[in-house]
């Protein structure tokens, strides 16, 4: 569109990442909202309920003591909560936090230089280069370049597909 390097960078940067605002100002709530439903259609009563109705069924095809079920269902419930597997638990939200920290602040800055200085980073790894192999360097790097751009095409199309395919019969779902 006629812009120069940096602003059509920063322009660039500025349409995706309003892009993900936006879909996360939409999404969020509507993720809200269905954790707020699933989390009431199940209460402790519901889930005692449908324990009793699977030990029940369970009871006719296999030879099981009464309340089996629901003792097993209590033990697991009681190893999930122990106080090792939450903080390990919470070692791994921290963790994901962390990370995700890092992708939203690090990747973007680090993509920024890249995209303004790129030319200039390649010219000097080309410089590096002894003169009897700059022509094998030069064709391996534009097949690795075309190939890496292949495979990036071809894996944004692969999850737009998969997203166009997962809504479409989604929505038909309701």
């Amino acid at each position: 569109v006629g812009l120069g390097r940096i602003p059509a960078i920063l322009l660039t940067a500025f349409v995706v990442v309003g892009g993900l605002a936006t879909l996360l100002t939409y999404l969020a709530p509507f993720l809200i909202r269905q954790l707020s439903e699933l989390s009431q259609q199940f209460s402790l009563e519901t889930i005692e309920h449908l324990a009793t109705s699977v030990e029940l069924w369970l009871g006719r095809i296999f030879p099981i003591p009464e309340g089996a079920f629901m003792l097993s269902l209590n033990r697991f419930a009681e190893t999930l909560v122990q106080e090792d597997r939450i903080s390990a638990t919470m070692g791994s939200i921290v963790a994901l936090f962390t990370d995700l920290i890092y992708a939203v602040l690090i990747i973007p800055f680090v993509t920024f230089f890249f995209l303004k200085d790129g030319t200039r980073i390649r010219h000097s790894l080309f410089r590096l280069v002894p003169n009897d192999y700059f022509e094998i360097t030069l064709s391996v790097v534009d097949k690795v370049e075309t190939i890496l751009g292949r495979y990036f095409r071809g894996l944004v199309l692969q999850c737009a597909s998969v997203a166009a395919v997962a809504s479409l019969l989604l929505s038909m779902v309701g």
